[in-house]
């Protein structure tokens, strides 16, 4: 007998007429009025009613659409209009607050390059930015407890219906439910294990499916597609569900939870699946590009300075010279020579280098607070001018210690698909310094995973900032 799983007569018909996703774009355009018409309220209240003065309703017109668009483009990008970001305002409310000051920010430094700040009133500026925060975060408040109302009325619930073992089926909403939470699994259709291979095995399952599909017990499918299906079988599946009216997924566990795809192409009919993308191409290659150029030409030129100081108090503390320069893995395993300043009486860059350790003898005086403040980075400033590094990015190892950990993890390799920073999100969430305990190393190459597949221009400037 095929394995039917989940009493449906306990589900009620979908009411997923409005989605989370239209839903969420309501909240858009809310947000949009509430930031334009802020613009108002305060120039009614502040000039008007504070200052009894008569401003025309067009002067304002510009700067209201305008810092709406902006705000909600910024908060479109840092996925605060996401579900979960709706779903938990107090959590979102600094990235609110942070997304309205740059917005408010980028109004203002545009006005002085341009030359018409000096015609609006700063008071009418700041009563603006206040109302707006005031209200929007009241509004997401509201929010909060609209969607707890739809969801426990039925609303916005993911139903889901899965084909196939009861183990895929298991780990597959597990998944989905670490995202997002209103996930409910409708039903569960496995094979007929007596009945021949192929797609004879679900027939009684797409049966069942088709018939409590019909009555709108469900929303999407996904197929989980186990090693005795042939493509053939497989296309004879989609064929027979393609008559409901829902989602249909295709969903390869067999790949395991490390891939994801993230595009797919359609060549002639034939479907191709993207499960790895550069991580920073176009646009974000550019915008990394100039980012690391200019900061750090800037950064050498304003730094001159503390480096000749620097580099006197490394001679005057130990012989020797001023750099050390060590051959590391750089983009796509390239090796290059990084730059820092000199921090010990020994150079190792043969096949065996010792991490250096607290109170290691071998550090002089000038190198513990080199290496203390970082400030034995600084000359990697060159290496990111040279295009060989990046000011963000996960930090370059000896290529010794590169062979070793590619042994140990998998995944390491992973860390090269970008070029290495100066300073990077593990850093900033205390991964730093030596790795001798694998365990440390494989939490900083979580930290450097997730930094590769989220990177944004965004991140990099937090990142920076942390620093």
């Amino acid at each position: 007998m095929s394995e039917v799983i989940v009493d449906f007569r306990a589900h009620t018909a979908s009411k997923n007429v409005i989605t989370p996703k239209v839903a969420a774009d309501l909240v858009v355009v809310a947000e949009f009025f509430i930031v334009f018409l802020s613009a108002f309220l305060a120039k009614y209240a502040y000039l008007s009613g504070y200052l009894g003065q008569s401003e025309p309703f067009e002067k304002y017109f510009f700067h209201a659409v305008a810092a709406s668009t902006l705000i909600c483009h910024l908060a479109y990008r840092r996925g605060l209009y996401e579900p979960k970001a709706l779903g938990a305002p107090l959590r979102t409310a600094f990235p609110i607050l942070s997304v309205i000051a740059i917005s408010f920010a980028v109004m203002v430094l545009v006005g002085y390059v341009f030359k018409f700040a000096q015609l609006y009133s700063r008071g009418w500026m700041f009563t603006w930015f206040t109302i707006t925060v005031t209200v929007l975060i009241a509004e997401r408040l509201l929010i909060l407890r609209l969607f707890l109302w739809f969801t426990a009325n039925g609303y916005f619930r993911r139903r889901i219906a899965v084909l196939g073992s009861v183990e895929s089926a298991s780990e597959l909403v597990n998944a989905m439910r670490e995202k997002e939470a209103h996930v409910e699994l409708a039903g569960l259709f496995g094979a007929d294990e007596h009945a021949d291979a192929g797609s004879s095995r679900y027939s009684a399952a797409l049966a069942a499916m088709v018939n409590l599909g019909q009555q709108n017990r469900f929303d999407e499918i996904f197929i989980v597609p186990d090693k005795h299906l042939e493509q053939g079988d497989l296309a004879k599946i989609i064929s027979k569900l393609r008559i409901l009216p829902v989602v249909i997924k295709l969903c390869p566990m067999s790949l395991g939870r490390g891939f994801y795809v993230r595009d797919f192409e359609s060549i002639s009919g034939i479907t191709a699946l993207s499960v790895q993308t550069k991580p920073i191409s176009g646009w974000g290659g550019i915008q990394k590009m100039m980012l690391d150029y200019i900061v750090s030409v800037a950064a050498l030129v304003l730094l001159a300075p503390m480096f000749a100081a620097i580099a006197i108090a490394i001679k005057w503390d130990s012989p020797g010279t001023v750099f050390f320069r060590q051959r590391r893995h750089g983009f796509n395993h390239a090796v290059f020579s990084v730059w820092k300043f000199r921090t010990m009486t020994v150079i190792e860059d043969g096949d065996t280098v010792v991490q250096a350790k607290r109170e290691d003898a071998r550090v002089t005086r000038v190198g513990k607070f080199l290496r203390r403040t970082s400030l034995d980075e600084l000359p990697q400033l060159i290496n990111v001018v040279l295009g060989e590094m990046s000011l963000v990015g996960p930090r370059p190892h000896a290529v010794a210690h590169n062979n070793q950990y590619a042994e140990l993890f998998d995944t390491y390799g992973n860390r090269h698909l970008v070029k290495p920073g100066i300073t990077g999100w593990a850093q900033i969430n205390g991964l730093r310094g030596p790795t001798e305990n694998p365990e440390l190393m494989r939490k900083r190459l979580a930290y450097d995973q997730f930094y590769i597949e989220n990177w944004s221009l965004s991140l990099d400037i937090k990142i920076l900032l942390a620093t």
